[in-house]
């Protein structure tokens, strides 16, 4: 185990990807085995580390056998981003059991191509001169994102840091210094574009809706005859069958939000989540909660139970809550009548030959045979007589159609797992592309919402009713959400969580609703975000900045966070003439009194002859911008008096330790309420432009504050090779020897909000207890620079 550790160590993986490495006998001695393949025994830089990692955890099964030579050319340097390591996992997936050709596979991976910098910006130049109007309207509100992939087209061996890094630099020289307009106009949110504003034909719309319909549907359709994507004869319902979802539904309005159990949601679920219902909701109809749990290798209880408590924490109520497999049976019977009509088969093809056979648009040699030997092999299937990858039942569509979704796709096939839902009653499972639009149909669904990525599958989903003879829902598909400084692609948030690089899913660093929650966003803040992001087809492209939806949520914690007073980084200060004039309570407001808001309560907090304020509040020497306190300077204590600094106290190394200073009575008057006191400063108080935050000293208590940041440095880590390597190092800065006033440890609970007073917004954590206070930072009081800039400073 210390061998192994020590060498995971050297080719400079994180420490929690070595423990969690190491928890796992057979990844360890896939890597072990790995790094001596590659020959780097005694050590190697991390991003050829990191490739080594993958190689040794990805190259598994069929692919294993391959693995010596991917791991000599990552040893050498042939490979040396993820975008060759990925290639080499694209060729050797495709070449199954052939032998490999080193010209072909070198080829494939781009071995021995250099891509220079000055290729970078050569491209980058007239990627930026081809859509120059675009990005002269638009200026830095244009997504550098789309810009990166298109460069990534062009280059694709180009090193993923160098493409970000240059043409982020060629977009800002292109478009010159980025103005106060510019910088207000990103942190705003933008114009909603409502879904009418997307084309769709009239007669696209009345074929899907089937023509006229009655009651609250009728009154729904002009809004929603919009959310039609392209036409399609089969998406049209024969009067028959819209007859029957008629008498089903009475009019109503039918959307679902059909997440797969799969893992935690995050933002992008909640942007789904919010259309789903809405639309709903505002025509008087009905959302189900549906898990499309088809894949039981890959989904758990635990996900079950969470997806749900984060649709009903964000205020959402399902009319009902479903599953895909409680329609396992009737999907059975779909597959046996789709054989009988000779409209599904049952393949024997590897899963390798399959693939070669759908790129080369073959048709398998299985897919003539008759209808009586497919149900037996079917039913065979069924009855588990048949090895796990052995067999398929695939669809007979058209293996020459330029879909390839169409070319006889997938529908069942087997897997000797126990479902989390119905446990081991099934050992063939059916695919999600078959099963989502059954179930769609069976639920009576009137209107399928889904991202921009399924409308290839579009084709698929009505050639499977129309073969059935089934309800066809109207499917309309949106962009799907991206949001800059993050990853919200499930297979990276599950190997930041599986890798420990974060801490679960919970971590208020990553944008799942757990992390956010734990970070202290509220519901009303998520649902805002969503609100002002609106649903379009503008593309997959587009990456919002992370900025909107602070923006968002400083705008719902401004009005219900109460405030209070912390100080991060404590600076003692004694006030030498307290006991002329003492008092022990101060009367602070929750949240400050205006025209809308006269009154909304008020809290005590201790005031003695020491407090602590802020470090970052002194400097030894004073300047015209600074409006802290230095020696011979008065301030404002906020809810209380002016001081002025008389002295200081150093320590043995000469830092300053103490600050000495004196209270100005002078214009203030004090008034008792039930031992509490309120201080008012009266016109012939002296105006002073520093109000300071404090706490004092024998009222206050040590406690713990997290400053979450962006988790990675960069606005597109999705964009770069090696984005792990992007990991923003001050993502979490902890501060243990906080100060806060008692009454918050005693009063705060787990989840409560408050206003640090000129700090931030900050939330009670998990981990909070009265002994050891715990607080998260949601969001900084004010857009950071970082944001606003768009890159790390």
């Amino acid at each position: 185990m210390a061998e192994a550790k020590s060498l995971f160590v050297s080719i400079g993986l994180e420490p929690k990807v070595v423990d969690n490495t190491l928890k796992n006998a057979a990844v360890t001695q896939n890597l072990m085995d790995t790094i001596n393949e590659a020959g780097v025994q005694n050590g190697c830089p991390k991003s050829m580390g990191n490739l080594l990692y993958n190689a040794a955890t990805r190259l598994t099964g069929s692919l294993q056998r391959n693995r010596k030579i991917v791991a000599e050319y990552i040893g050498q340097e042939k490979i040396r981003t993820l975008a060759q390591f990925d290639a080499s996992v694209e060729f050797l997936k495709k070449l199954g059991l052939g032998e490999l050709e080193v010209g072909s596979f070198e080829q494939a991976t781009g071995v021995g191509v250099v891509v220079t910098p000055e290729q970078i910006r050569e491209v980058a130049d007239s990627l930026l001169e081809a859509r120059s109007a675009q990005l002269l309207e638009e200026r830095y509100m244009f997504s550098t994102g789309e810009l990166l992939r298109a460069l990534r087209e062009k280059l694709p061996w180009a090193d993923g840091k160098d493409a970000n890094t240059i043409m982020t630099e060629r977009f800002r020289n292109f478009l010159g210094p980025e103005t106060d307009a510019d910088r207000e106009a990103k942190s705003k949110p933008r114009k909603k574009v409502p879904a009418a504003s997307v084309p769709a034909s009239s007669s696209t719309a009345a074929a899907a809706a089937g023509g006229e319909v009655s009651g609250v549907e009728s009154k729904e359709t002009e809004k929603l005859s919009t959310c039609i994507g392209r036409d399609m004869v089969a998406a049209v319902n024969p009067p028959h069958v819209l007859d029957k979802h008629r008498a089903a539904t009475g009019g109503r309005i039918q959307t679902r939000f059909p997440p797969e159990p799969n893992g935690y949601l995050h933002i992008g679920h909640a942007k789904a989540m919010r259309f789903s219902f809405r639309v709903a909701e505002e025509s008087q109809g009905v959302t189900y909660l549906r898990y499309d749990d088809t894949n039981p290798d890959k989904e758990t209880v635990e996900y079950i139970e969470n997806i749900e408590k984060n649709v009903r924490w964000l205020g959402y109520n399902p009319w009902t809550v479903t599953y895909s497999s409680d329609y396992f049976g009737q999907l059975y019977e779909f597959a046996v009548e789709l054989i009988k009509k000779g409209k599904a088969y049952v393949d024997e093809s590897t899963a390798e030959q399959m693939h070669e056979d759908r790129r080369n648009k073959t048709n398998s040699k299985y897919r003539n045979r008759s209808v009586e030997e497919n149900l037996r092999l079917f039913e065979h299937m069924r009855q588990g007589r048949f090895e796990e990858g052995t067999a398929t039942l695939r669809l007979k569509i058209d293996m020459e159609n330029p879909n390839p979704t169409m070319r006889d796709p997938v529908a069942y096939r087997i897997k000797y797992t126990a479902h989390p839902h119905c446990g081991d009653k099934w050992c063939i499972y059916p695919t999600y592309d078959y099963t989502h639009c059954l179930v769609d149909s069976l639920e009576n669904i009137t209107h399928s919402l889904c991202t921009l990525e399924f409308e290839i599958r579009r084709d698929l989903y009505y050639w499977i009713l129309e073969a059935l003879d089934m309800y066809r829902p109207s499917v309309w598909e949106f962009s799907r959400l991206n949001i800059s400084n993050t990853v919200l692609s499930k297979r990276k948030l599950h190997h930041l969580v599986h890798a420990g690089i974060v801490n679960g899913w919970d971590d208020p660093r990553i944008l799942t609703l757990n992390g956010l929650k734990r970070r202290g966003y509220t519901p009303e803040a998520i649902n805002l975000f969503c609100d002002e992001v609106g649903v379009t087809r503008r593309g997959n492209e587009n990456v919002l900045s992370i900025g909107l939806l602070e923006h968002c949520c400083r705008t719902v914690l401004d009005n219900t966070a109460p405030r209070t007073m912390v100080v991060l980084n404590p600076l003692r200060v004694t006030l030498i003439n307290y006991n002329d004039r003492p008092v022990s309570m101060i009367a602070v407001a929750d949240f400050p009194r205006t025209v809308k808001s006269p009154t909304r309560g008020s809290h005590s907090i201790g005031f003695g002859p020491v407090i602590y304020i802020d470090r970052e509040d002194f400097r030894l020497e004073d300047s015209k911008d600074f409006f802290g306190l230095a020696p011979g300077k008065e301030v404002n204590l906020k809810w209380c008096f002016n001081i002025k600094a008389e002295s200081i106290d150093r320590d043995e190394q000469g830092n300053v330790v103490n600050i000495n200073a004196s209270i100005d009575f002078s214009g203030v008057t004090v008034t008792d309420n039930n031992g509490s006191s309120s201080i008012a400063h009266t016109e012939q108080a002296k105006k002073l432009k520093g109000h300071l935050h404090w706490v004092a000293e024998h009222t206050s208590t040590l406690a713990e504050l997290r400053l979450y940041d962006t988790l990675f440095k960069s606005e597109f880590p999705n964009a770069m090779d090696n984005w792990l390597d992007d990991i923003n190092p001050e993502s979490l800065v902890v501060v243990h020897n906080a100060r806060i006033d008692k009454y918050l440890a005693q009063c705060a609970k787990v989840g409560d909000k408050f206003q640090f007073e000129r700090v931030g917004y900050f939330s009670v954590d998990d981990d909070f207890t009265v002994s050891r206070p715990v607080f998260n930072r949601t969001v900084t009081l004010k857009e950071s620079k970082t944001i606003k800039d768009g890159k790390k400073a």
